[in-house]
């Protein structure tokens, strides 16, 4: 296998290892569990999938150790018409206890108070549902008497502000980090570390599409970048002349360097490899936390700062959500624009339907 990945781009190899952990999960699973999974693979990227599957794994978990009937029987052996024996009842309890405390299969104990990852989660098991009821296999569906938890739509967003922004980018250029020592290290990334930060900045991009550039993803004379978006959508994305201007640097910088994964990626870490992830989101940490702001910077917060400054300049929610690459301006007004609704109210305090010059 590790010789088969080797010939794959990295998003195609992150996709292929996505798939062999849940095709792993699955096998421990119901048929039907794979039926479903497989109803859904024309629409929805690999990782929802995988997502799906821990979704409903824990669900099915949550029935077999809940309902007196399933307990006796292994969770690999049941069929589809388990789902029937589920009231709206436990599904009430399932949302608004147990998602929210309870104890993982490695014994771990889990609390979790965010409304948007209960909601994915229930929305997963409604999905299930769904598809068992359109396909004739049930004929009960619990879910048409219960709410799923709102979106919380005065969510603060947490984002940089343009002096913060500002301060954010110095401590990278002068490499104002740590010890002397550590200082000294961070010479050697500055070129790198601007333009990866100027283009999460500038382009709103997601951390692992960061991750997946390669050389080869950036047209500097278009002044764009090529990513691969959820659900396997291709989207070619402007950056800005700042960032352009610091990419300039580090590919010039970058072309003495050889990559030893055997692509050609575009960030490099110290030892030759694709920055991962987590590298990427250190990176970030780093330079945001001598800031000393009383909020987490964290890489996903520079997509949040994108979404708010292109707001402001453009007033085209549409646009940001394009930009965003989101499925609906609902997700990106919640997550990534915050209103200015004592604005707005101040605006419509003015509102006059008479000519008060006469």
């Amino acid at each position: 296998m590790a010789k088969t990945l080797k010939t794959l781009t990295f998003n195609a190899q992150r996709d292929e290892i996505t798939k062999e952990n849940r095709n792993f999960i699955l096998a421990e699973l119901p048929d039907f569990v794979s039926d479903f999974i497989d109803f859904k693979s024309m629409r929805t990227s690999e990782l929802t999938r995988y997502e799906y599957t821990l979704d409903i794994r824990q669900f099915l978990n949550y029935i077999h150790q809940n309902i007196d009937e399933l307990k006796e029987r292994n969770i690999k052996d049941l069929d589809i018409k388990c789902l029937e024996l589920v009231t709206d009842k436990m599904l009430i309890h399932y949302m608004n206890y147990y998602l929210k405390n309870h104890t993982d299969s490695e014994g771990n104990y889990i609390t979790n108070d965010e409304s948007t990852t209960i909601r994915r989660k229930m929305s997963s098991i409604s999905c299930l549902y769904k598809y068992a009821i359109n396909t004739e296999k049930i004929n009960k569906n619990p879910f048409k008497t219960i709410e799923l938890p709102k979106r919380n739509k005065n969510k603060h967003i947490i984002k940089l502000e343009p002096d913060e922004a500002a301060r954010f980018l110095e401590n990278i250029e002068n490499s104002n980090v740590g010890s002397k020592k550590q200082q000294a290290y961070n010479k050697n990334f500055v070129k790198r570390d601007m333009s990866l930060c100027l283009l999460l900045l500038s382009t709103g991009i997601r951390v692992s599409e960061c991750c997946g550039l390669d050389i080869t993803s950036v047209d500097m004379n278009k002044q764009t970048i090529v990513v691969k978006r959820k659900g396997g959508h291709i989207h070619e994305l402007p950056f800005s002349d700042e960032a352009a201007a610091e990419l300039k640097l580090y590919l010039e910088e970058r072309k003495g360097i050889e990559s030893i994964d055997g692509d050609n990626p575009l960030f490099l870490s110290s030892r030759r490899t694709r920055l991962s992830v987590d590298a990427i989101q250190n990176i970030v940490k780093k330079y945001a936390n001598t800031l000393g702001l009383n909020k987490n910077i964290t890489a996903h917060k520079l997509r949040a700062t994108y979404g708010n400054t292109l707001y402001e300049e453009t007033s085209d929610i549409y646009f940001v959500q394009e930009m965003l690459g989101h499925s609906s301006p609902d997700v990106t007004v919640n997550h990534y624009v915050e209103q200015n609704v004592e604005g707005k109210r101040g605006l419509a305090r003015k509102l006059s339907f008479r000519n008060t010059s006469e």
